[in-house]
């Protein structure tokens, strides 16, 4: 749950919220002009459908892939000059100009290329800010630095914030955005973001008008929100959390509810010996601690031995933690509270009633 939660807090560098995305698949795609051409003209019908602020494509958008599932590609780049001479790996996006205005990353230095430059030699390019920092010492020292390995030739105009491409956990810290225009292949995909501040209720049906007005043949886009990709890349946590939660919760009120029965079953059967020391005058407060403290005695010994097992195999749990380490002193000791916790409310009302025992009707049984 601590993981999960580590998780969920991470800023994932974007602004999702009425931010609409839709994956297409352009066939018979035969050269990289083409393929701008017919998308930069899917681009500028959706850009005029009203309620969009603005719009952008790109071979992929953040949080469509996640986990190893990448479909950009990745350059080793080994940096001229600066504080670092080791070869980096640097994934690269290919987007258009208005990419960072719709998916609400910010800048940090610098700008981002205009559409009339896009084409232009050397290509104009934004980095990360952990590239920018790692290479040239820090943000505002990377603008106007040259990148001859990346696409023969090109200029940092602007450096970005940092993002979490590929889901939350993953770290994505050497990225470079590129043009389309720099793109020297055709590809048979596109993905469009568009934010729409206040979205009409027919906004599906307005984006896939204007796909079909300039891509008829195309396979009916699923139109769906970058605020649900997000939430999708930790599902699988989730259902981890979930899953490992519900079989605590399960072994919690199993281990609380044998606790209950066995201190209840041994005050039945010292019924008459309780008796008789109230009888002789043993005060009741005490008989009720008596019977809790052996009921956290119990306890101490099973969280001993668990604690310990959870120690020696909590590796096992290692691929499913995030910030936060299998034997993680706070998380071990915040499960051991809640036991005893669950062993004073089991042992409570067994306590309850052999305080309250009858010594005159004790002593009449015996």
């Amino acid at each position: 749950m601590r993981s999960f939660l580590a998780v969920t807090a991470i800023d994932p560098g974007i602004e999702p919220d009425d931010v609409w995305v839709l994956p297409l698949t352009p066939a018979n795609v035969e050269t990289a002009e083409a393929y701008r051409t017919r998308m930069d003209a899917i681009l500028n019908a959706v850009e005029r459908i009203p309620g969009v602020s603005s719009a952008s494509y790109g071979l992929e958008m953040p949080f469509e892939h996640v986990g190893g599932n990448r479909c950009c590609w990745s350059n080793q780049f080994t940096p001229s000059d600066g504080p670092e001479t080791t070869p980096l790996r640097t994934y690269m996006h290919a987007v258009t100009a208005d990419y960072f205005t719709t998916v609400g990353t910010g800048l940090v230095a610098g700008e981002v290329w205009d559409r009339l430059d896009a084409d232009g030699s050397p290509h104009p390019v934004v980095v990360s800010e952990a590239f920018a920092v790692r290479v040239f010492g820090s943000a505002a020292a990377a603008v106007g630095r040259e990148l001859p390995e990346v696409q023969d030739g090109s200029v940092i105009v602007g450096v970005a914030e940092d993002t979490r491409h590929y889901g939350l956990d993953q770290v994505h810290d050497h990225a470079v955005y590129l043009p389309m225009e720099a793109v020297p292949f055709a590809v048979p995909r596109a993905t469009f973001a568009l934010r729409v501040p206040d979205p009409p209720g027919d906004l599906a049906r307005r984006v896939r008008e204007a796909v079909w007005s300039g891509e008829p043949t195309l396979p009916v886009p699923n139109v769906e929100t970058l605020a649900g990709w997000l939430s999708a890349s930790s599902a699988t946590r989730r259902f981890g959390s979930v899953l490992f939660g519900a079989f605590g919760g399960v072994a919690l009120l199993l281990a609380g509810a044998g606790l209950y029965g066995t201190l209840l079953y041994t005050v039945g059967q010292r019924r008459q010996e309780l008796g008789i020391r109230l009888a002789l005058g043993a005060g009741r407060r005490r008989i009720q601690n008596e019977v809790i403290r052996t009921g956290v005695a119990q306890a101490a010994v099973g969280v001993l031995c668990g604690g310990l097992a959870a120690y020696l195999v909590g590796s096992l749990l290692e691929s499913w933690l995030y910030g936060v380490s299998a034997t993680d002193p706070v998380t071990l000791a915040s499960a051991a509270a809640v036991l005893f916790a669950t062993a004073v409310a089991a042992a409570w009302f067994p306590a309850y009633r052999a305080g309250r025992t009858d010594p005159l009707e004790t002593l009449k049984a015996e």
